[in-house]
């Protein structure tokens, strides 16, 4: 890509990325480019509300409400951000995290947890595996939009910055 390109799209176009990519390059405050978002929780409506959510800011977002297929996605692809919930059936979402945060590849990623139980040792265990932040449920589309833009720009992100 060359200075002039605010973006791309490899063929065939998938509609969905298309109106991310537009709305990422035409809304204020957006990223500039559809920042890749890895959602994993159990609770589908709480998913959908999440990608609702991150998708209005222009974020490209994968979700997962099966954790298996949702760590299968991670070990494939390394998303710019993780959000994930603590409570999984068969898993948790600190197994996820400190799995992140041992792969080269993702451990500077940043991780947002959506969680019903922020209990202080929740917090001391987020603490150990640096993760980013802690959203609790049930939480306001307006705020979670802002954490995860937040956490974004702190990891780098810029507008017009390409993948």
């Amino acid at each position: 890509l060359n200075k002039e390109t605010d973006g791309y799209l490899v063929k065939p176009i998938d509609n969905e990325r298309l109106q991310i990519l537009l709305k990422a390059l035409l809304i204020p405050d957006n990223l500039g480019r559809p920042a890749e978002v890895l959602v994993i929780d159990d609770d589908r409506t709480t998913l959908k509300l999440v990608q609702r959510t991150l998708n209005r800011r222009g974020l490209y977002v994968h979700a997962f409400s099966d954790v298996f297929e949702g760590t299968q996605h991670l070990r494939t692809n390394t998303p710019d951000m993780l959000v994930v919930d603590l409570q999984l059936p068969g898993s948790t979402g600190f197994e996820i995290c400190r799995t992140v945060r041992s792969d080269a590849d993702t451990a500077l990623m940043p991780i947002l947890v959506v969680t019903a139980a922020p209990s202080r040792e929740n917090v001391q265990k987020a603490i150990e595996l640096q993760i980013n932040g802690f959203i609790a449920k049930p939480f306001e589309p307006k705020d979670l939009a802002a954490r995860a833009m937040d956490l974004l720009r702190q990891a780098g992100w810029r507008p017009g910055q390409a993948s």
